[in-house]
């Protein structure tokens, strides 16, 4: 099932904008050339070890895309090359903050959810929860899409 559990909207995970992301150029360079080009392309995977930021990048790019007021760059290593990023302060960026955006849908494997929701209440699980993202999820992500 897609996971609408996510972290406060006090934290730094939440609240960066692409520009706050820190030792991820290469990455951002590409999103830039493709938001420059016009050519998004329909996913990106982001792999790598736990702590490097994927979470952070990717809630950054979520929130460049959905901004209603998208500027240039003030602050990254690229903004002399126009680079964009979400003013943080429209309704969708707020929304976005807040884990609220409408369009805005995180999966997560079970295991992950069931972490952050402190399950464990001594009882044995039905079954166990998977490390990786069932197709049952996609599924009712889907049908939740063709809903809206």
């Amino acid at each position: 099932m897609p996971s609408s559990k996510s972290k406060p909207a006090d934290s730094p995970i939440q609240n960066a904008r692409l520009s706050d992301v820190l030792h991820q150029s290469r990455a951002q360079r590409l999103i830039q050339q493709s938001l420059a080009s016009d050519r998004f392309p329909h996913a990106f995977i982001f792999h790598g070890p736990d702590g490097v930021g994927k979470e952070t990048f990717a809630r950054g790019v979520a929130k460049l895309l959905l901004c209603e007021s998208p500027q240039v760059a003030t602050d990254s290593a690229d903004s002399g090359s126009g680079a964009k990023d979400s003013c943080g302060s429209c309704r969708s960026c707020t929304l976005v903050d807040a884990g609220n955006h409408p369009d805005l849908h995180r999966v997560v494997p079970e295991a992950e959810t069931a972490a952050a929701e402190g399950e464990g209440d001594g009882e044995a699980p039905a079954k166990a929860a998977s490390t990786q993202i069932r197709i049952d999820q996609i599924r009712e992500l889907q049908g939740a899409l063709t809903v809206t």
